[in-house]
């Protein structure tokens, strides 16, 4: 079957658009040691509050027959207690939160008819006012031989917050990075070689701005195949630790190498092309991942850029 059965569209919020991660899965997915709850801040930096993932049922049964997963594909349920812990109401839409699967495909929460016996409160749109706590479940709808990746909270159009991990972390730089097709076929290739953080290598006539600096990746992008494809620089996304999203933009560095990755339609069969791509990001803000996201149920992640990586 197609993934794009599953591959419910993710919000406008990704606007675009991994590598292989974690392996497919025959069995549930294992509940992992779940990380403290994470933090949710505005995009003046206030807090909101935080989301605590506190159990999984992967895959969750106790569905009404009358609503069955799509055939090649499992409900997973997510149970998570959100706490506003702001000044103002949190303004929570559960169809913000995103599940990806081991191969970058996201989706957000199923329609679904429940069992007697499953006990789950659906998350529904509300406002959270400061120090209550709201207790629910998200039921997903993902590919059948699928592991699960990560759930990420994408409130709006510059957000992947990552809520917490299933699988493995992005992979580091150098690693080339297989991305997969709506019918399993890699369809590209990317590999990051180099991150300049900061690049100081531009013209000086168009500087960043106050309190932010210029960051330059170099990337090389392959098609091996089967069929032509569109290189888009713009799906490829810079996010920080505080899950703020940075899109490409363009730095006047004369011929300063790498030449820009430039959109490409057709890119061919058997093209390679090595480019940077530039970014603006807030002065001492810490990086973490590089994703590409080359269509809007897409969400691969492509290179560690955290202080840890080699």
């Amino acid at each position: 079957m197609t993934r794009r059965l599953i591959a419910t569209a993710l919000l406008a919020i990704i606007g675009l658009g991994g590598g292989p991660i974690v392996a497919a899965q025959d069995e549930a997915t294992p509940a992992p040691q779940f990380a403290e709850s994470r933090e949710i801040r505005d995009v003046d930096g206030s807090l909101l509050g935080t989301i605590q993932v506190t159990a999984i049922e992967d895959p969750f049964a106790l569905y009404d027959p009358t609503t069955p997963p799509v055939y090649g594909t499992r409900y997973v349920a997510v149970t998570m207690d959100i706490r506003g812990l702001g000044d103002r109401p949190w303004a929570f839409n559960p169809a913000h939160l995103v599940m990806v699967d081991d191969s970058g495909f996201a989706v957000t929460g199923a329609n679904l008819r429940f069992t007697e016996d499953s006990r789950l409160a659906l998350l529904a749109t509300q406002d959270i006012a400061p120090e209550a706590t709201l207790t629910g479940s998200i039921v997903f709808q993902v590919a059948l031989d699928s592991g699960l990746n990560r759930l990420v909270y994408s409130p709006a159009n510059e957000r992947l917050v990552e809520i917490v991990r299933f699988g493995d972390g992005a992979p580091e730089v150098g690693t080339t990075v297989g991305v997969e097709s709506s019918d399993e076929s890699v369809f590209a290739e990317v590999m990051v070689s180099e991150m300049q953080n900061p690049f100081t290598s531009y013209n000086q006539d168009s500087p960043p701005e106050r309190g932010s600096n210029f960051v330059l990746i170099t990337v090389t992008v392959t098609n091996p195949g089967p069929r032509p494809m569109r290189l888009d620089p713009a799906g490829f996304l810079v996010v920080d630790v505080d899950g703020f999203v940075s899109r490409p933009v363009t730095i006047r560095r004369g011929d300063t190498p790498p030449s820009d990755l430039v959109h490409t339609d057709p890119f061919t069969v058997g093209s390679s092309i090595t480019g940077g791509l530039g970014y603006l990001v807030l002065t001492g803000v810490t990086l973490e991942t590089l994703v590409f996201s080359p269509s809007s149920d897409r969400l691969i992640e492509i290179a560690n850029l955290g202080p840890n990586r080699e």
